[in-house]
């Protein structure tokens, strides 16, 4: 398994498993946990942290080095890999999708993995995403939205 399938792997698991908050806003037993694991506390957003965490779990079973730390926010995923050259304009499964946005006064405002095209013209692709509404769910995008993409290579 290569670390892109291992990533997805993961991903697919917290969806299938229905990681959903419980108890407030932005916490739970797992969403708690993925929090934690990250560096962070109940109650902060946790759409990065749910990628970082299936980023570093799906390197651990490719038995892959990181290439770099996603960290706990959009936006310090996208300096962090900035700085590693890790940003791209051709996703892959695995990779990031942070959306431009300005909810949080960072210039980015959500995470998710890119789980493929929905479409052969490349117009529309899937996503599995941590912190939607309250829970990890899977979507599809337009590329017409503003986001920038980050390899997990």
């Amino acid at each position: 398994m290569n670390v892109r399938e291992a990533m997805i792997a993961v991903a697919k698991t917290l969806l299938r498993l229905e990681v959903a908050e419980h108890g407030g806003s932005n916490q739970g037993e797992v969403v708690s946990k993925l929090l934690r694991i990250q560096g962070g506390n109940d109650g902060d957003p946790w759409c990065a942290a749910f990628y970082a965490y299936c980023y570093e779990l799906g390197h651990d079973l490719a038995a892959v080095k990181r290439t770099y730390d996603p960290g706990l926010s959009t936006s310090q995923n996208v300096q962090r890999a900035k700085i590693a050259g890790k940003l791209t304009a051709i996703p892959m499964g695995g990779d990031a999708v942070c959306f431009i946005g300005d909810a949080y006064g960072t210039g980015y405002e959500h995470t998710a993995m890119f789980n493929g095209w929905a479409d052969e013209k490349h117009t529309i692709y899937n996503t599995i995403e941590g912190n939607v509404g309250d829970r990890v769910q899977a979507k599809q995008h337009s590329i017409t939205e503003r986001v920038t993409f980050i390899s997990c290579e």
